[in-house]
């Protein structure tokens, strides 16, 4: 899945860089979400940083709906 929805949505031109790009940006996040989860439990509470954590992966859906709508679009 991780190769093959990057080459149906942008092609195959770039398609090393880019899934580089989308593996930095992977790992990045994935390597700071444990401490800005437990600095947000410190700051305001376990329950407030539960909701802020639910927050964003809600969000995280709206780009997902909107690539689906793209690629559906294009008739795939």
């Amino acid at each position: 899945m991780r190769g093959s929805v990057p080459l149906s949505l942008f092609g195959a031109t770039g398609y090393g860089a880019r899934l580089g790009q989308l593996a930095a940006v992977r790992t990045v996040l994935s390597a700071g979400a444990p401490f800005l989860f437990a600095a947000g439990i410190e700051g305001v509470g376990p329950g407030a940083a539960l909701v802020a954590a639910l927050v964003t992966g809600l969000t995280a859906l709206v780009p997902l709906g909107l690539l689906r709508r793209r690629v559906v679009g294009r008739g795939r």
